[in-house]
């Protein structure tokens, strides 16, 4: 996958995992998923509970109720 370097190291760089030790670092970039929203798709649904972390690493996010 040509695109997981440059994912593995945008992961490494989000607070709070740059602060953990690079073997631990390794170990959450290698469990990582890249997933791609189209515009207006909901993410998250309010009182819903979610297992995942998620961060925004491009674009925008529209937050309503």
């Amino acid at each position: 996958m040509p695109v997981r370097p440059a994912l593995d190291a945008a992961i490494r760089a989000l607070v709070p995992i740059n602060r953990l030790p690079p073997h631990d670092q390794h170990r959450v970039a290698a469990n990582a998923k890249l997933i791609e929203y189209s515009d207006g798709q909901q993410i998250y649904v309010q009182g819903h509970s979610d297992p995942f972390v998620h961060y925004l690493v491009a674009g925008d996010v529209a937050l309503s109720r």
